[in-house]
C-alpha cells in the first residue's frame, strides 16, 4: 500500500512546487486548468484507494461492503463505505475506520 502513499506525497510536492515557483506575488497563486484537472485526479484516486482500504478490511472480516457518495448540505460531497447488518468485535471494530492509516504513513 506503499503506492498511496506515494500518489499524497506526490501532490503534496506538486502543490509546493506551484507555489514556491510561482513567479507572482506569493500572496496570489493561480493555478492553469491543467493543474486544477491533475490535482482534482488525484485526490480522486487517493479518496477511492482510502474508502477500497476500508472495505478490503470489512471484506477480511467476513462482511459485504457498500460504498456510496452523498453531499453535506447539498454542496459537499463525500464517500463512504458500510457494511450494513455487520457486526465486529470491538477491536475490529476499531481496525476497520483507522485501516487507511498504516498505509498513508508508512
Amino acid at each position: 500500500m506503499s503506492a498511496l502513499s506515494t500518489v499524497v506525497a506526490l501532490a503534496a510536492a506538486y502543490a509546493a512546487l506551484m507555489v514556491a515557483f510561482n513567479r507572482r506575488s506569493a500572496r496570489v497563486l493561480t493555478f492553469a486548468p491543467l493543474d486544477l484537472l491533475v490535482m482534482v485526479a488525484i485526490l480522486g484516486v487517493a479518496l477511492i484507494a482510502h474508502e477500497g482500504i476500508h472495505g478490503l478490511v470489512i471484506s477480511t472480516y467476513g462482511g459485504r461492503p457498500r460504498f456510496g457518495w452523498a453531499f453535506v448540505a447539498r454542496v459537499l460531497p463525500y464517500l463512504y463505505c458500510t457494511a450494513p447488518g455487520q457486526r465486529f468485535s470491538k477491536p475490529r471494530y476499531a481496525i476497520t475506520p483507522s485501516s487507511p492509516s498504516p498505509p498513508v504513513s508508512s
